[in-house]
This record gives C-alpha cells, structure tokens and sequence, in this order.
C-alpha cells in the first residue's frame, strides 16, 4: 500500500464530486526511446561472475529519457485495468480532440481563420511541416503533431484536487497511477481520441530471447548457479612453457590482417594499415609484454579470422597458453609440421564471407575450445606434435566492437605461449583435478534483475549534466539516485524492487539450471514466468513504472508501504505490520458482492519430480468436510529433495484456501490501494469481517462528474489477525517455515 498525504486524506474521506475533494485525473507525454548503456564485467566494479565468466553487452532504458513533457488536455475519462491474474496492466484514455472557444473568440493561434472551435487539434498530422494545403485551413502547428501516436510514454496521475500551475509529477494533489507504452489511438468524427496502452511489461513482451535484445556474449540465454567443481586437469609434462619472442625473421606473428591491406574496405575506426595493423596493434604484439593483437572488422559474428605462429627452427609441442582480448570466442586450433603440412583429420568449415575476400581459412585442425571473455587457458592438446613450423588460431564467434559500424565483429589475443621440449621427454599426467568456477546466478532474483535490465528496466546514473532523470521536463528532478551497486549486476541497478528467493542458499544448490530450450527466441516475459512458475513469486509493474519482483503477501499480517511523493519514492518499500486499508459500507463501500467455490479444493495434495525418485503427500484446505476424496497432483523435474516437494505442496494448498471465497468490491477511490495489499472488509448483508488479498484493482474516472471508481477483486485471508488466519505460518512444515523465512530482503 502507498502512504497517503494528510491532505489526500481528508480530501479522500470528505469525497465529493466537486470543488477542493473532487476526484481527478491528470496525465503527460513524452516521447519514448530506448537508450543503451554498455557493460564489461572485467572492467566493471559490480558483478558476481568472476573473471573466468567475464561479459560484455549493455543494458537499456525506456524510462528515463530526459525528453521534454507534454500534459495531455482534455481527459473525458479513463479506466486503469491490474491484476496479478495478468501479466500486463491496461489504460484506455478517452480525450475531447476539439479546443472549445468563447463565444465571440476565435483561436487564431491554431487555425488562422475564424472558428468558434478547434476540431482535431490533438489529430497527430494536424499543422505538420508536410502539409502544404487543406481546405479548413489548419496550417498552423498545434505542438500534438506525430505526438499522441503508439509507443509514446504516457504517465498517469490521481487525486483530490488539482494544481494546474504546477505540471502534474509535482502537484502536491496527484499520485502516480502508472507508466504506459501507447499501443493504439483510435480518432473518430465525433471529436474523441481513444487512446491505449499498456504498462512497461510490454518491454518483456515486445523483446526477444535472443540478439540484439540480449547481449551476443550470452546467447544463448542459459542459467546456472554459481557454483565450483572440481574437473580433471590434464596437465603436460616433460617440458617448459616457452613465451617466444619476436627476432628478426626466425620467430614472427602474422594475421587474417595482412590479406585486407589495400583492399579499399573502409569503416570507423580505421579498417587496417598499409602494415597491417589495426588500432596501432601489431601481428607481433602476443609475443611481446603488454600489447595485444587486434584483428580487422568483420560483417558477421560467424565470420572468421585467424593469426599464426611462425618459427623457421621447428619445435616440438604438447600445450597451449592463451589469453584472450575479449570474447567470448570459439577457437581452431591448427598445427602445421615440416613433415606432414596442416595436420588433422578435419577442416575448419570456413566460408568466405566479407567483401568476398578469402583468408585461406579452410585448414586442418586439431582442438576447437571455447574461450570465456579475456580468460588465460591452457590447451592441453590431445597428443604431442613433432616439428612444428606454424600454429595458427582461427577465431569465430567474434565480438562486437563499438566504435565499427560496418564491419564491427573483431577478435583479441593478449598472450601467447608454447609448452615444449625434447619429443621424447614430452607427455600428460591425466591424474590431477582443480576447482573451477562456473555459473551465472546466484538467487533466482539475479536472473530477473538482468532480464530486465536488459529489456528496458536499467536504472542508468545520472551524470553531471543531470540528463539521465524521470523525464518531467528540464526543471524538475524529483527521482534519487541508487546509493550503491548491487552485485547480480555488473553495474549499477535494475528500476525496481526485487526480493530475494533464498535460493542462493548453500542447501539450494541443487536448483536445476535453466537452459536455453526453455525460452529461447521467446519473449524475455516467458523466462521471467519459468522462474516464477518455480519460486512462486508475484512479477508486476508498480505506478512509477519499476518492477515489483516479491512473495505474494500472504503469510503476515500486514502491508509493504512505500512513501507518498515521488520525489522520496522508495524503490525498497518497508514491510509494516498491522498497517491495513479498510472498506467500511459506512464509509467508502458502495457494492459488494462474494462467492464461496469448492472447485479448486482438494482433499489430498501430491507434489513429486518427474522422475518419481522424491515426493510427498498433504492434506489440503476443505472447511466443510463431506467425505470426497478428491486429490491435485503435481509434478515438475526441478525437484530435488522431498523438503522441496513439501514445501511445493503448503503453497498449492495455501492457494486453494484462497481460491474458495472470492470477492468484489466497488469503492470510492483510495490511491492507497495497490494490488498484493491486504484490506479488511465490512459488509452487513454478507455478514463480512474478513480481511482480504488484493488480486485486482480497475480504476475508472468520469470528467463531466468527477466521478470516480475503484473495483476490488480480492479473496479471503482470515477473521482475526490474531489467532485465526487461513494460513497459520506457525503450523506449516519446519522446512515450509525456514522456506518462508529465508526469503532475502528486498533490493
């Protein structure tokens, strides 16, 4: 619930349909962009992935724009649809497209003729620059061309009140009510413009599980937990690593590079040399202290390119030490030898792609790896070589350079080293392990953190100029800056607040990953719902357009509330007891009505893993009982334990308690009321006392009589908060318990 202002409370209480308490709605629009803001993990001060799952890609933003604001006039009336049966919330504005005039006026301003109104003045092709002629003589600009169209940001206000000299995010009056992406404006001859539009989770929605919506570095999109393992480490023997250094002509580097000077490709930055060398690196830096090797832009990320090692006194070989300047990459691995050429039984499936221009790529290879962004490995090749003249690396999967726009996929080579020695002394000792680092979540919330920072949700810094802001208009700033990193990103943070699972827990390490099958070239709103399907977690977006990402409220008794003004709007809204909205039919209650359904009871509840190896059986919620054995039965593969199953199965019957008595409530407006709140209820006729859940809010709003609206769907939670709530926490399973109470506080 959000907290009220002492004036928007009084006001609320004293609601009538005019003057001081009469019941507004204001609304702005502004253009919408998304604004990218890149990431490296190496170089960044947040993220938990560590060095050997290094990252590279960006973030976006729809929210904070810094366009300038428009206030949208003429509000005829309008309705706010959310629920959290819904994965998106819905507004429809209903505008007068006509600017009426005095009698006896004319609006010179718009038309430039005389007219006793303005028809069509919001029309979104009136006055524009193209428009050379129309017979009403509507020339003139209005400041609403090409404005009111779909996927322009739209913010909503309410309250009791109004302040028309002040714009709307600042008018002590308003609360927020919502961001919204237009989807469609429908004009008509009677003088109406219908506009509607959904919440930012159409962002989810309109991106895909796949690039450019998500970096290149982390397609295809898969999670697992962070976690080390111990895998074997075949390491060589009877030799040395040898770092070879440039000398003359008998040890030298060269490059894919060289077979695209003068080829007459440009791009930004410069393509590559009259020597070779692209940026200013060298074919020869690898083998040199502190450069690296840079190789020319290519078209595509699957495109190749390749550099090589060249040595006229043959060596003989068992290993490789790289490091990589970037990446991820997908490596060939090739060794030429005086006796027998490019050894290997395959070839590299090399296509000749840009400018058609052939770099020989086609050879023999004899170990494919894949590198993790700027990680040092060691390639333990499958057998040693003898008189090795050449070994080349030929780079796919390439990364994507931000300067390049053309040619913008380059490849990255920091080190370079050999391990060698007399053929004879040379071999493999497969008996040794290491820890190794893998993963890349640690709490399920982290993966909703990245998926919507990814998709539009980034909360950028503001920098000095203060350009990156809520988007009101030049003058006012009202939205803080976050104090801190959080660490499931790479930087900064996600707009919203997001609680967490307590499956980063050490006892949850057997949370089975997500792979990319699951979701892959889906909208990102189907990942987010795989993990929600698991956690049980509510997913929504909050009235200033910022995730909400928590465990139902359900299980205490009382309500997270958030500040009241915006200029101190909390994205981590406390959790305070006691705290509930009531409906009083002497008050605020004008209809209501309530069911009671057995359809969704169940006797029994069985909760088991796919494969049949752990389960458990409960009793379920029936509070009138008639001997019917009726039973649910679930199963999923992500169950580990039979704690987890147990834990599965309280949730399920908690949900059918609730699904048993449902209600609606027509009311006054009360901005207090958000979805996931709980309110108590008092109705003569249904004899109702009970507390309940919000699970739906529909606002509606009149002009021409102030009237306001806010229908309630909710169900029933218990009697008395004291000793009769449908769910007792405290007669759970132990495990249930230590479930609920492990759950992370909110971020």
């Amino acid at each position: 619930m959000r907290e009220l202002t002492d004036h928007t409370r009084e006001a609320m209480n004293a609601y009538v349909n005019d003057g001081d308490s009469a019941y507004y709605w204001r609304a702005t629009v502004e253009y919408g962009q998304m604004k990218w803001f890149p990431y490296d993990t190496e170089l960044s001060p947040g993220g938990n992935y560590g060095r050997d799952r290094a990252r590279a890609g960006h973030y976006s933003n729809m929210l904070f724009t810094g366009f300038q604001v428009h206030e949208i006039p003429n509000i005829k009336s309008g309705q706010i649809t959310q629920s959290l049966d819904q994965d998106i919330a819905e507004l429809t504005l209903t505008l007068l497209n006509t600017v009426i005039s005095p009698m006896g006026d004319t609006e010179e301003e718009y038309i430039g003729s005389e007219e006793y109104d303005v028809p069509g003045v919001l029309s979104f092709r009136r006055g524009a620059p193209t428009v050379d002629d129309n017979r009403w003589g509507h020339l003139n600009p209005t400041g609403w061309t090409d404005l009111l169209v779909p996927d322009r940001v739209v913010k909503t206000y309410e309250g009791f009140g109004i302040d028309p000299t002040v714009p709307a995010g600042h008018d002590p009056s308003m609360m927020a009510s919502g961001v919204w992406l237009i989807d469609s404006v429908e004009l008509n001859d009677a003088g109406d413009l219908v506009l509607k539009a959904r919440d930012l989770a159409r962002l989810l929605v309109d991106h895909i599980a796949m690039p450019p919506d998500i970096p290149w570095d982390s397609y295809p999109m898969e999670w697992t937990k962070i976690a080390s393992v111990m895998v074997t480490d075949r390491a060589p023997t009877g030799g040395s690593w040898w770092t070879p250094r440039p000398s003359g002509s008998d040890i030298v580097g060269i490059s894919s590079n060289q077979l695209y000077v003068d080829a007459g490709i440009d791009d930004v930055p410069t393509y590559v040399s009259p020597h070779g060398n692209v940026l200013g690196h060298h074919d020869n830096d690898p083998l040199r202290d502190g450069g690296y090797w840079l190789s020319t832009g290519q078209s595509s990320q699957q495109d190749m390119v390749w550099w090589e090692f060249d040595v006229n006194d043959p060596i003989d070989i068992a290993a490789l030490r790289l490091e990589t300047f970037g990446g991820p990459y997908v490596i060939y691995v090739s060794v030429h030898t005086t006796d027998d050429g490019w050894v290997g039984r395959r070839k590299i499936p090399y296509t000749v792609t840009t400018e058609d221009i052939d770099l020989g790529a086609r050879v023999r290879f004899v170990h494919r790896e894949r590198f993790e962004r700027s990680q040092r490995e060691d390639i333990v090749l499958k057998r040693k070589y003898r008189n090795v003249d050449r070994i080349r690396l030929t780079f796919t999967r390439l990364r994507r350079h931000p300067g390049a726009k053309v040619y913008p996929w380059r490849a990255g080579l920091k080190t370079f080293k050999v391990y060698t020695g007399t053929y004879a002394d040379l071999g493999f000792d497969d008996s040794g392990s290491r820890l190794k680092a893998v993963g890349n979540y640690a709490d399920f919330t982290d993966i909703i953190k990245t998926i919507c920072a990814w998709s539009g949700f980034w909360w950028p810094e503001r920098d000095s100029q203060r350009t990156m802001n809520y988007g009101r208009s030049d003058d006012y700033d009202v939205v803080y800056d976050y104090t801190g990193q959080d660490n499931a990103l790479v930087k900064g943070r996600a707009w919203g607040s997001f609680e967490q699972t307590g499956t980063a827990d050490a006892a949850a390490s057997g949370v089975v990953g997500l792979t990319a099958d699951q979701f892959d070239k889906q909208p990102l709103l189907d990942a987010i719902q795989v993990v929600r399907n698991i956690v049980g977690f509510n997913f929504f977006i909050d009235e200033c357009g910022g995730v909400v990402w928590r465990m139902p409220n359900l299980y205490r008794a009382g309500n997270y509330l958030t500040p009241s003004h915006l200029e101190t709007h909390g994205r981590f809204p406390t959790y305070v007891t006691g705290t509930h909205e009531v409906i009083d039919e002497n008050e605020i209650l004008f209809q209501y009505s309530t069911t009671l359904d057995s359809s969704n009871l169940r006797e029994r509840i069985g909760v088991a893993a796919s494969n049949g190896k752990v389960g458990t059986v409960i009793k379920g919620y029936t509070p009138y009982n008639t001997g019917m054995r009726r039973i649910a039965i679930w199963t999923d593969e992500h169950f580990q334990t039979n704690r987890e199953c147990r834990v599965a199965a309280d949730m399920i019957a908690a949900q059918q308690m609730f699904s048993f008595r449902k209600s609606t409530s027509t009311i006054k407006p009360n901005p207090a009321i958000q979805i996931d709140d709980q309110v108590r209820i008092y109705e003569r006729v249904t004899n109702e006392t009970f507390y309940h859940y919000v699970t739906g809010v529909t606002k509606t709003f009149e002009a021409a009589t102030r009237k306001g609206r806010y229908v309630l769907e909710t169900h029933w939670l218990g009697e008395r908060l004291s000793d009769a709530w449908v769910v007792r926490v405290d007669q759970l399973d132990a495990f249930t318990q230590v479930f609920l109470a492990n759950l992370g506080p909110v971020e």
